[in-house]
């Protein structure tokens, strides 16, 4: 379907409301030229990865390639992509599933996080490099005003 630029950009798939959408940056103002990749996460408990390397002129629109569903089949509230021309990582977080890192392509659970430790999160994005020897981390904010970095893999 066509939106106000005219071209494509219908990304449906999901079997209720989107609750975040992210670009593999903070937001879609500090798209990443090289990201071909966002992920979305809805209220249906789904979380979806699309390529958006598409021809939009031509009114293609954005293709699934992956749909995981949260731990618990619940809503999720937020989603984040790792950074670079392919994302090795999909973070998600519910209320009820808690933090949660995701492994690409292949959709992965690769460690979680109880609600009850990650807190109540209100942001999350991952780093845009390594960062203190680690390749990725996700920086969290809590509605209690905590920031927080995470490893994405467990440790080894």
């Amino acid at each position: 379907g066509g939106g106000a630029g005219g071209g494509g950009g219908g990304a449906t798939g999901h079997q209720a409301a989107v609750h975040c959408v992210d670009f593999g940056g903070c937001s879609p103002a500090v798209l990443n030229s090289e990201s071909k990749e966002a992920v979305t996460c809805s209220k249906d408990g789904s979380c979806k990865v699309w390529n958006i390397g598409v021809r939009y002129k031509f009114s293609e629109d954005p293709k699934c390639t992956l749909t995981f569903s949260a731990p618990d089949n619940k809503p999720l509230s937020l989603a984040s992509l790792s950074r670079g021309k392919t994302a090795k990582f999909v973070a998600t977080w519910s209320h009820t599933s808690g933090l949660c890192f995701w492994s690409l392509p292949g959709g992965e659970c690769v460690s979680s996080i109880p609600t009850s430790e990650c807190g109540s999160l209100k942001w999350m994005c991952f780093t845009p490099g390594p960062v203190a020897g680690h390749e990725e981390l996700l920086a969290t904010v809590c509605v209690d005003g905590k920031a927080r970095l995470w490893v994405p893999e467990p440790p080894k």
